[in-house]
């Protein structure tokens, strides 16, 4: 009686086959420093200022991980402008760059960063889909690893406002983001309170049908709350078995496709 998606990989094509799991590129780095007027170091070297860049960005997300984990959060999610502002201040206490605009943008900043280094894409078939399922009085909603900048992203794909539209096609109430809530996939719990809401509008879990394209992150999770599960296997950059981990060897999908479309003959 109700679909769930997860994004990256299933709904959206991503370079790297996830969000922000891409290799970080110095010399992105740089050229996003540039595009916001931050103040560069001449005496530093492009290649030398994008190295840092990229080890202070890592290293402030090991550290905010870290902070998390020993607050009893076993996959914790970044606040990513948080994350920002604290490569920019240390990278000016390195003297890496000389000043930061009082204006600057993070929430723009960290999205163009984010989309230099993993361009992104709707999923062949991934709108027609949504518009059908919609059709035929199915609930729609979301369960998945993102930033804030994720729903802004699909509402440019699905064709409307980023700035003032709700999610299209989707549920207000059935849709749980990783940055919202300061835990990450793998982590059960984001599936856990997908099902409270969903008992709270009539449903039961086993009504569910989830949508992923990874064993770990989606599918056993999913499972493990009762959900039925489909494995999108139709884009190979994104497709995560998972064969070896402990989670996954005994855990099989549902259904497994290899297009969106497939979806609504198995629901039909």
């Amino acid at each position: 009686k109700v679909v769930l998606f997860d994004i990256y990989g299933t709904l959206i094509i991503s370079a790297s086959g996830d969000i922000g799991s891409s290799s970080w590129k110095g010399q992105t780095g740089v050229e996003v420093l540039r595009e916001f007027n931050v103040g560069i170091n001449p005496k530093i070297s492009e290649e030398a200022l994008g190295l840092h860049v990229v080890h202070c960005f890592e290293d402030a997300i090991l550290s905010s991980h870290q902070q998390s984990k020993e607050k009893g959060i076993p996959n914790p999610e970044v606040d990513i402008i948080e994350i920002w502002k604290n490569v920019l201040t240390t990278l000016k206490e390195d003297q890496h760059i000389t000043n930061i605009p009082i204006d600057l943008p993070y929430h723009k900043f960290a999205m163009s960063f984010e989309l230099y280094n993993n361009p992104v894409y709707p999923m062949p078939g991934m709108l027609e889909t949504l518009r059908e399922l919609q059709q035929k009085k199915f609930p729609l909603g979301i369960v998945s690893n993102a930033q804030y900048f994720t729903p802004i992203i699909m509402k440019h794909f699905l064709g409307v406002d980023p700035h003032y539209q709700p999610l299209p096609l989707f549920h207000e109430r059935l849709q749980v983001y990783s940055y919202a809530t300061g835990r990450a996939k793998p982590d059960v719990w984001l599936y856990e309170q997908m099902a409270r809401q969903l008992i709270e509008l009539g449903y039961e879990p086993s009504q569910c049908l989830y949508v992923g394209n990874d064993m770990l992150n989606d599918i056993s999770p999913a499972a493990e709350v009762g959900f039925k599960t489909v494995l999108f296997a139709g884009d190979e950059r994104s497709l995560r078995l998972r064969e070896t981990h402990p989670r996954c060897i005994d855990c099989k999908p549902d259904r497994s496709v290899t297009s969106l479309s497939q979806i609504l003959n198995i629901l039909d």
